[in-house]
Order: structure tokens, then C-alpha cells, then sequence
């Protein structure tokens, strides 16, 4: 199984580092990194089930979960532009001192939504037309890069799945989560499978399919898991 971890590793590895040399890819949990961006995968054998034992008592196969996260400070690049003087003064000194910054806030600036009951930081600050119009140029390719690195998790499985070869029975995913379905910055499920088409499809002649949203999808998963 160790082979098969290295394998899954070093192929995102080259596959991130293509797409992007400066982010740094770790096989280990990095909580509290200071080193952004940052990818880590970190893989782990989920039991030894009966049925992949045979009468000899030799293990024919392992259950193998892989959790793969990319991080980012998202008030890094408005700060750095800050400091650079891309911002007017009052601009650059409430950036400056921002603290924590959601994902939900700078997604629904860059997309100039706002939601009713829910007060934006980032709104306030790049209130002229000018810092918003940066703001949003700075702040739009973080979400465009997310697609990028959503793909490459996606594509590493379906390509280490050794199916997919015949159209007729592609590889279903089930994609899950908030950022996936309710992004507004693009249209981030669109452009996902953009992506896997190039990655997969037209690079690979690998065939995939993205099953419609499924209600409660973690609980469902873990349900069927139990019983593989």
C-alpha cells in the first residue's frame, strides 16, 4: 500500500507544481503553517475488510482514504497590494489591519453580492470604485486557481481508479460542498469540469461523470463504505 500512497502523492505533486511552482505540497497535516499557499495530502488504510481476504488469510486489498486541502491566506495578496500602494490610503490601512477574512465575504464582494443579513467587511473598506475595481481583480483569481486545484484532486483518483476507459461506463464523482455548488466569483462547476475535460478526456481519453447533488452526500458515503 505504501507504493500505492507514493504514487497518489507524486502524482498531484507534479500535477500541482505544473500548475502552480510556488505553492508547496506536503504529505503531512500542516495546521498552523505559515507558508501559503500550501497543498497536503495525507492518506490512511480505513480497516482490512473481510472480503478482501482470502481462505489463506492473506490481505488482498485495504480500504485507502486520501483527504487532500489546499490553504491559503486569503488577506495575504490584499495586504501585500496594500503595502505595494495599489489601494488608496484609507483602503490600505483598513486592509492592513484585517484580521480573519471568510471565504463567503470575499466570494460575495468579487461577485458584488450582497447578502441580505449579512454585514462585508471587504465593502466597507474598498468603498471607492477604484479599490473595489483592484480588489476584485486581486481577489477573483483565487477562486479560478481553487477550480484548478479542485480538478487535479478530482482527476488524481479517476486516474488512479484505472477506469474510465470505455465511454460507456465512465467514472462517476460525486462532488459535495458549499464552494463547489454555491461559489458566485465564476462558475466554479463549470469551470471544474472544463478542466477535468482537458485533464482527463482530452489528455487521457479517460471518461468521467459528475452524478446530480445528493441530499446529506458525507452520510450517504459513509453508508455505503460500511458496507464494501
Amino acid at each position: 500500500m505504501i507504493d500505492l500512497e507514493n504514487a497518489l502523492f507524486d502524482d498531484i505533486f507534479k500535477t500541482v507544481k505544473a500548475a502552480f511552482p510556488d505553492v508547496e505540497v506536503s504529505d503531512e497535516y500542516e495546521p498552523d503553517t505559515a507558508t501559503f499557499p500550501v497543498v497536503t495530502v495525507v492518506s490512511r488504510i480505513e480497516g482490512e475488510p473481510p472480503k478482501m481476504i482470502d481462505s489463506s488469510g492473506r490481505m488482498k486489498g485495504v480500504n485507502l482514504f486520501a483527504e487532500i486541502n489546499a490553504y491559503a491566506s486569503r488577506a495575504t495578496g490584499y495586504k501585500a497590494a496594500a503595502k505595494e500602494g495599489l489601494f488608496t490610503a484609507k483602503a490600505a490601512s483598513a486592509i492592513l489591519g484585517l484580521g480573519s477574512l471568510e471565504t463567503m465575504d470575499l466570494d460575495n464582494f468579487c461577485a458584488a453580492f450582497k447578502k441580505p443579513g449579512r454585514e462585508n467587511v471587504l465593502d466597507a473598506i474598498f468603498a471607492e470604485s477604484a479599490d473595489a475595481d483592484v480588489a476584485r481583480r486581486l481577489g477573483i483569481p483565487v477562486f479560478e486557481r481553487a477550480v484548478v486545484l479542485t480538478a487535479i484532486q478530482l482527476a488524481a483518483f479517476v486516474i488512479k481508479s484505472g477506469e474510465g476507459t470505455d465511454a460507456s461506463a465512465p467514472v462517476a464523482i460525486n462532488a459535495d460542498g458549499s464552494t463547489y455548488y454555491k461559489t458566485r466569483a465564476v462558475p466554479f462547476a463549470d469551470d471544474v469540469r472544463r478542466e477535468l475535460d482537458e485533464m482527463l478526456v482530452r489528455d487521457r481519453n479517460i471518461h468521467y461523470t459528475i452524478t446530480p447533488q445528493v441530499d446529506d452526500a458525507p452520510m450517504v458515503g459513509a453508508g455505503i463504505a460500511a458496507m464494501l
